[in-house]
């Protein structure tokens, strides 16, 4: 009965907010020997396809064997032989969350709206709220949520022909974004 594929025998799945996820592994990291950096990317020192190094606005430089990008197509670390294809569609998004339980079932909604993507998470103690719209129907958009008070963030959607140039591999939705968007890379 049709193709079988890795999700043919999930019967259930866990949905983690970016920025929860974020403080866990934050706070997990903190208990370890892993070295933590928050600073911004000044230079990039590359040779052809390789990025020799990176050198942060802390003065330090970072020589590796490997680069991971998971930041926004326009990072810095990004390669121009990456080839982005984008549709030419640009949306906008924003997010909210109530606390409480929702008296919905526990499951992602995501319905189609006319100003564009609704959708609604239960969580363990609230409700997460998406309105994925383009750049016109905003006020439609954060009138169909009462506390749509977050900044709505631009999304071009499009996708890397050569996500993996050198030793710089680009993940997430820094290499692919598509419509209907989620909270969780694609």
């Amino acid at each position: 009965k049709g193709q079988k594929t890795h999700l043919a025998d999930c019967d259930f799945c866990y949905h983690f907010l970016p920025k929860a996820w974020g403080r866990f592994v934050k706070n997990t990291l903190d208990l370890t020997h892993v070295n933590q950096i928050k600073a911004e990317i000044t230079d990039i020192t590359r040779s052809d396809t390789h990025i020799e190094s990176i050198t942060l606005d802390t003065g330090q430089r970072i020589d590796a064997d490997f680069f991971v990008n998971t930041m926004a197509p326009s990072s810095k670390l990004s390669y121009q032989e990456a080839k982005r294809v984008t549709s030419g569609r640009i949306l906008k998004a924003v997010e909210s969350q109530t606390d409480g339980v929702s008296d919905r079932a526990a499951m992602r909604g995501l319905s189609g709206e006319a100003y564009g993507w609704r959708v609604e998470t239960p969580l363990q103690d609230s409700t997460h709220y998406m309105r994925v719209f383009a750049s016109g129907s905003e006020e439609e958009a954060l009138q169909d949520q009462d506390d749509m008070s977050g900044r709505a963030v631009e999304i071009q959607l499009g996708w890397l022909k050569n996500p993996w140039i050198g030793i710089c591999l680009t993940l997430g939705q820094a290499a692919c974004t598509l419509e209907p968007l989620t909270m969780a890379p694609m």
